[in-house]
């Protein structure tokens, strides 16, 4: 037996629909549809009120919600509005042609092709007023024969064939990879230490519950229409992941450009860089580690940190063809600046900006810490150091947000990820080169010996160019997103001259906060625990209740 629904609100027998205000969350103050029934039950979707009658009388769910979605949604179409018109039409044509001793078909046939016509007729105006104006074609086309006038009239209508790919089956947004219906909710840590920052969950009509991954929504999809979209979004996913160039097929078409560049120009220099028509030149010092680095500026803007980029910029250029938008190099190199003795003077060297901002610790924070022993001030070695499993370096920008939340680096790995791309997008903007690495150190939460050191040391680090100090080895320095900005700290991460790799100050002649005894000159492919730097306990003498203090 069917279950009974409202002819006025769709809805079955005892249950009633009312409005709420949504208290808390980032649509506070909107209003939310919810469904009640007199004995206090409530469900805040239609689908979901549904589901609850269908577990009760065991009908079928969809057919129940496309029964309610008729009566509440009553079809406004043209045809749908003549068609009972067009009926009473028609029988009344047939009973007047039988009671007159003629037969009712035929007239009634023409009746019906009558409004038939009309029909389509109104809706190819409809659909006209939608599509552009489409350009009048020269000469007109002949006119037709009686036979093919009657011809024309015999075949059936023609379908509207117009349909918003939104309503096929297996339609996925191309941006977001979700069905049609669900939307991305941000939402913001309260709690623990992520707070301040963001995460996303699923949500469908911007009602009902947070799903907490896409494959959660695929799943919950299914429930809801029956129809599985996982095989189609692992297609989609997979055609997206294939566009972009992993970071060695980037490096190495870097190295193509480059070598393409070499064959036909010389090695750019600073000094020829600034000699090209519109191109600038400052350099920036780095705070942290003392030294300056150049950049320059070309006509359009845009920042380029290293000459080997400029010089791949050309040979992807020359890989195009678009060679003619290359500077005169012959000419640059002819018209560099000099000094008073004939030597080439860099521009750029002579501009001195700032490079970052540099997150410091204030006086007061300084002086609560005034306890804990200095490193500069103490000396170190190797027995100070306790291996710790807390602490652990991963190429966590590589890796997917199931094999991040796999290995625990974080219990949101879409987060994770969404903060290392918006870093390297701000570095690429700064002037860095697109393949410039980052890796993450994973420092754990819970309350652990050195549990202060390692919160200081968890976090980004990108790579540093190697060239600026050849002995110290590969180098990476801590960089954190702090209101949509890239801060840099005094925190390094670089193999030392001692052969091993360490955490603290860009310099050798201090202990680090960390080491990691390994050979490998990967920072990522470190199998060593590191150790934490772990200061003596000062013995103090003891004073019994018998003595005195001299």
């Amino acid at each position: 037996m069917e279950t009974e629904l409202s002819e006025a609100t769709g809805l079955p027998s005892g249950w009633r629909e009312r409005s709420t205000i949504i208290l808390h969350g980032p649509k506070a103050g909107g209003t939310q549809t919810v469904f009640e029934d007199d004995f206090g039950k409530k469900a805040n979707s239609l689908e979901k009120l549904m589901k609850l009658i269908s577990d009760r009388t065991g009908e079928d769910m969809q057919k129940l919600l496309r029964r309610s979605m008729d009566i509440r949604n009553p079809p406004k179409s043209k045809r749908a509005k003549a068609e009972p018109k067009a009926k009473e039409r028609l029988a009344q044509l047939k009973t007047d042609d039988w009671s007159n001793g003629m037969g009712g078909d035929a007239e009634a046939a023409k009746a019906k092709a009558k409004f038939s016509a009309q029909v389509i007729k109104e809706e190819e105006v409809e659909a006209e007023k939608e599509q552009p104006a489409q350009p009048a074609e020269k000469g007109e086309a002949p006119e037709e024969s009686p036979a093919e006038q009657a011809a024309k009239a015999d075949a059936p209508a023609p379908k509207s064939r117009k349909r918003r790919k939104e309503m096929d089956p297996g339609y996925l947004d191309p941006d977001t990879l979700l069905p049609k219906g669900w939307s991305t909710v941000e939402k913001q840590y309260k709690t623990g230490g992520s707070v301040g920052k963001t995460y996303v969950r699923f949500q469908y009509n911007g009602t009902g519950a947070l799903m907490p991954s896409i494959s959660a929504v695929m799943r919950a999809h299914q429930e809801l229409t029956g129809e599985d979209l996982m095989p189609l979004y692992n297609k989609l996913k997979a055609e997206k992941k294939a566009q972009v160039l992993s970071p060695e097929v980037r490096k190495e078409k870097r190295e193509q450009h480059v070598a393409l560049f070499r064959e036909r120009y010389p090695a750019l220099t600073g000094a020829m860089v600034c000699a090209f028509p519109g191109w600038t030149g400052e350099s920036k010092h780095l705070q942290n580690c003392g030294q300056n680095s150049a950049n320059y500026y070309d006509p359009s803007g845009r920042t380029w940190k290293l000459l080997k980029d400029i010089e791949a910029h050309f040979g992807k250029l020359i890989e195009e063809g678009k060679e003619d938008e290359i500077p005169d190099i012959e000419a640059a190199k002819n018209s560099q600046a000099k000094d008073e003795n004939g030597r080439v003077i860099n521009v750029a060297r002579q501009q001195i900006v700032e490079e970052f901002t540099v997150v410091q610790e204030s006086d007061k924070k300084k002086k609560k810490k005034s306890n804990v022993p200095s490193l500069s001030k103490t000396i170190v070695d190797y027995s100070h150091y306790r291996q710790s499993p807390h602490l652990k370096i991963y190429d966590a920008y590589n890796m997917s947000e199931k094999e991040i939340e796999a290995e625990e680096i974080s219990y949101d790995g879409r987060g994770l990820l969404q903060e290392g791309k918006k870093i390297h997008k701000l570095l690429v903007e700064r002037g860095f080169a697109e393949t410039t690495r980052l890796l993450y150190m994973w420092g754990s939460e819970r309350k652990v010996t050195g549990s202060k050191v390692i919160r200081k040391l968890t976090g980004w680090y990108y790579e540093k160019d190697s060239g600026s100090d050849p002995a110290m080895g590969p180098c990476f320095q801590q960089v954190k997103l702090e209101d949509k900005k890239i801060h840099c700290t005094e925190c390094h991460m670089f193999r030392s001259p001692h052969n091993f790799w360490k955490l603290g100050r860009m310099t050798d002649d201090k202990a680090g906060w960390a080491i990691c005894q390994d050979q490998g000159r990967e920072a990522w492919n470190l199998t060593k625990d590191w150790e934490l730097y772990e200061p003596p306990q000062l013995e103090l003498p003891t004073e019994t209740p018998n003595q005195s203090s001299p």
